[in-house]
């Protein structure tokens, strides 16, 4: 699949709310730009977790191209002209995109989920963590809606 201008503005939203907005708040939260480096190792783990999310959410399945149906697919559409075939390989493509997509975001949305909801639970000294994580966790499911946004916005190589 090629990704078209759109696609591209989507994957940089992306990234910018998956990986650089959690990050600038937990920053913000715990380091500071004025205290220099110093950070709690309550941040650390919320760094780690926003990396291991980032990488489950965003890398794996572009590392892993797993789903073979989508690899023939994607191989398919490179000789496709005709203009319905094109469109059922998309349909086919999107769906088997958006399967990935949700199975891939369920364990670290979960885990996020688990994260906030103990932190919540917890002493009051965390409640400023709590709501970072909070706005971090608003950023990733934005973040989320873009991934679908570029799904959609990526068209085939022959497509009209």
């Amino acid at each position: 699949m090629k990704n078209t201008a759109k696609s591209w503005l989507f994957i940089g939203l992306q990234f910018l709310f998956f990986l650089i907005i959690p990050c600038v708040f937990i920053w913000l939260q715990s380091g500071g730009l004025a205290k220099g480096y110093k950070f709690s190792v309550s941040a650390i783990i919320a760094l780690i977790i926003v990396f291991v999310l980032f990488k489950k959410i965003m890398l794996n399945s572009w590392l892993k191209k797993i789903d073979v149906k989508v690899t023939q697919i994607e191989v398919n559409q490179l000789s496709v002209t005709d203009q319905i075939a094109i469109q059922s390989l998309k349909k086919k493509w999107r769906t088997y995109s958006m399967i990935q997509l949700i199975i891939n975001a369920v364990i670290p949305l979960a885990c996020l989920a688990l994260f906030i909801l103990t932190i919540k639970t917890v002493e009051q000294g965390l409640i400023k963590l709590y709501g970072c994580l909070m706005f971090s966790a608003v950023s990733m499911a934005i973040g989320v809606i873009f991934k679908a946004c570029e799904i959609y916005s990526v068209k085939t190589e022959h497509e009209v």
